[in-house]
């Protein structure tokens, strides 16, 4: 899909694909959820990382985890509504890779 405007871009999205590697390697940002796993991947393949975390999780391991994950300069973090302002404000080029 692509999103039209000032700050164009090209997207793809899914609830579940048996691999990611494939969609992981060949993108130039990342967008996933708060978990390990993910977020390893992610900063193992050296991409652009943009976390967003489930506010509504009772004990928010993602989101310790994503704070010291931004803390140390390797992604953004954010929530589900905050997450089109953010793609706007932060120049993912800057992280630690």
């Amino acid at each position: 899909s692509k999103a039209s405007g000032k700050h164009a871009f090209e997207f793809e999205y899914f609830r579940y694909a048996p691999t990611l590697k494939d969609y992981m390697q060949n993108a130039s940002l990342i967008i996933s959820h708060a978990g390990a796993g993910s977020i390893t991947e992610s900063l193992r393949l050296k991409k652009s990382l943009l976390v967003c975390v489930n506010e509504s999780l009772m004990d928010n391991h993602q989101l310790e985890l994503a704070r010291a994950c931004q803390k140390e300069n390797w992604c953004a973090y954010t929530t589900p509504n905050e997450l089109c302002s953010l793609l706007h404000e932060v120049d993912f080029r800057s992280f630690e890779k």
